[in-house]
């Protein structure tokens, strides 16, 4: 009986991964399609403001030059517009090859380790352009670090940046390829590496990136009216007696940082959408929230009055209800995977389309502690405003839109949780917890071809979480079960 019963799980397995298409691609291009740089700080030189973008090599370095202290930096980009927008990415390695023409003759650790980092570039760069002086941001969100060289010569293949990639993907208007750089930039030390604009094509810089898509994705799209919406507007300001007053049927949201007679008056807005109708079961592959200009409102346009009107989109972790929820009973929300919105460009401008997938994952995988998007001003000082149209605006074409796209396995071969236990996060990086997990006895893990990776019967680490870093990024499914009704879900890894 045991054998057959393995055979089913391995035939569910196969079956739920046909119904992804999983692609591995290698982008390394040549001199006319790549775009890498580098950059030197050393102004006595004028290297600070010169352009080093069809140099043969880039690097990370601390030198100096006839006694100046001369650090070089190295950019690179590659065009990820090749990955589908409903693509996971579960893997991105990237390969860096020692400079065997460089007139550096090796990699340098002459007065200390010459361990390095990867970071991504949230500014736009121009290969023809780009100097010291005007080169771009960077995040240290996802950095990666390359420890120090252990040979001379050393090329640094399959470094892992699938987060970082996975960071680009997802926040297409704030990626723009890696900064290579010295973790200590004090002379003496080097990696010197090979660019696309080297005469050996086999050292050109690499990346090879695995996703999977799902096919035939279902899509939804939320865009609630005043008696289905659930919205509000929240004040700060007390001696108006607005911070106890109930804003929930106007006709707008707003991030705001104003006056009222004087006293201080900020503004939050909370929106939430009903994500039942999303199946227990599926994995969301995109999400995009659309809020629009409130135009008949009495505060004309948005306004950068003194400074920035940056916002966040934070996901609110307390119930609330629309009629009663004000300033002083707000629920609480977190900043993780919070959503910054950027400044607005024009006065009457629309924030189509924002990325607020891993806002809606988190909302999905934690539902007793998801309860909509909390809106509010980066900086809550006067007077800066973002502007939107709520639920309970006269015109449907502006309430706030959200829409979502699952995967869930077809037909047959869904497979339904009927213990509502529940994996989160997921995807996930290696680590995950199993909801309403007081009665399972045991759980398995198997991996794309039917073998079993991984088993746990000690509850104590099913109650505090359950480590799978070890196992490599990809698609599994667990086998969860409490002696009495087995379930299978799969599980994420990047």
């Amino acid at each position: 009986m045991k054998n057959k019963l393995f055979i089913l799980y391995v035939l569910v397995f196969f079956s739920l991964i046909g119904a992804y298409a999983q692609t591995t691609i290698v982008l390394k291009p040549g001199a006319d399609q790549g775009k890498d740089a580098m950059i030197f700080s050393c102004a006595p030189c004028g290297y600070n403001t010169l352009n080093f973008g069809t140099t043969s090599e880039i690097s990370a370095m601390a030198w100096t030059n006839s006694g100046s202290e001369s650090n070089s930096r190295g950019l690179i980009e590659f065009d990820l517009n090749i990955i589908p927008a409903n693509s996971v990415i579960t893997n991105a390695k990237l390969s860096l090859y020692f400079n065997s023409s460089s007139s550096n003759s090796s990699h340098s650790k002459t007065s200390g380790s010459n361990a390095s980092l990867l970071q991504r570039i949230t500014q736009t760069w121009d290969e023809k352009t780009v100097t010291w002086e005007n080169q771009p941001t960077t995040t240290v969100l996802n950095q990666v670090v390359l420890s120090q060289s252990t040979t001379s010569n050393q090329n640094y293949t399959d470094i892992d940046v699938t987060d970082l990639v996975i960071d680009m993907k997802n926040n297409p208007d704030q990626s723009f390829g890696f900064l290579l750089k010295l973790e200590t930039e004090s002379y003496y030390r080097s990696l010197i590496f090979a660019s696309s604009d080297n005469t050996d094509p086999t050292l050109h810089p690499k990346l090879e990136i695995t996703y999977t898509q799902a096919t035939n994705l279902p899509t939804i799209t939320l865009q609630p009216d005043a008696d289905q919406g659930k919205d509000a507007m929240i004040f700060s300001c007390a001696p108006c007696g607005y911070n106890t007053l109930n804003f929930g049927t106007t006709s707008e949201i707003s991030a705001m940082a104003w006056t009222n007679s004087g006293s201080e008056s900020n503004s939050r807005g909370l929106i939430e959408f009903d994500l039942n109708v999303i199946p227990a079961n599926s994995v969301i592959t995109n999400a995009k929230l659309s809020l629009f200009f409130n135009s008949s409102s009495s505060n004309s346009s948005h306004s950068k009055t003194s400074g920035s009107n940056a916002s966040l989109l934070q996901r609110i972790t307390q119930t609330w209800d629309e009629k009663t929820v004000t300033w002083e009973n707000q629920p609480t929300t977190t900043v993780l995977n919070q959503v910054v919105l950027p400044q607005s460009t024009t006065s009457n401008q629309n924030y189509s389309d924002i990325d607020v997938t891993g806002l809606v994952i988190d909302m999905k995988n934690n539902p007793d502690q998801s309860f909509g998007f909390l809106l509010k001003l980066e900086t809550e000082s006067y007077y800066r405003s973002l502007i939107f149209a709520s639920s309970d605006n006269t015109d449907p074409t502006l309430h706030p839109k959200l829409e979502i796209t699952y995967n869930l396995p077809n037909g047959k071969n869904d497979i339904v949780n009927s213990r509502n236990w529940q994996l989160y996060p997921n995807p996930n990086n290696g680590r995950f917890l199993i909801k309403n997990c007081n009665d399972i006895n045991f759980i398995e893990i198997y991996n794309n071809i039917g073998a079993k990776v991984y088993s746990l019967k000690n509850k104590l680490h099913i109650y505090n979480g359950i480590d799978v870093s070890a196992l490599e990024k990809g698609i599994y499914l667990v086998k969860i079960s409490n002696g009495a009704k087995t379930d299978i879900q799969k599980l994420f890894i990047r």
